[in-house]
């Protein structure tokens, strides 16, 4: 109990790129949660197929944003080390592995 008071409990860290990507990523996540429940609530081999695309379009999507998201990080970092900007050059990469 000391220790839980002490430093507490350690808290989970989201994903910046899921936050940065939310408007292509929700109605992907969206679509899926849907098929699933179709498929909950009257299970038959169709539906199986439409879960199994949605989650495929949910993985891509995903995939895709998180690349995308991480290659324009990467980039404006390496702009703040080309024009000297140590400080954020500095920050950027203390986001990246934080």
């Amino acid at each position: 109990r000391t220790a839980l008071a002490t430093f507490g409990r350690k808290t989970l860290k989201s994903h910046d790129w899921f936050e940065a990507k939310s408007a292509e990523m929700i109605p992907v996540v969206e679509a899926k949660r849907t098929a699933l429940a179709e498929y909950k609530r009257f299970p038959s081999e169709r539906k199986l197929q439409i879960l199994r695309a949605a989650r495929s379009k949910a993985q891509q999507t995903a995939r895709h944003c998180a690349n995308e998201y991480w290659s324009e990080f990467s980039e404006t970092i390496q702009k703040a080390a080309i024009t000297g900007n140590i400080r954020g050059m500095n920050g950027g990469i203390k986001t990246a592995s934080a």
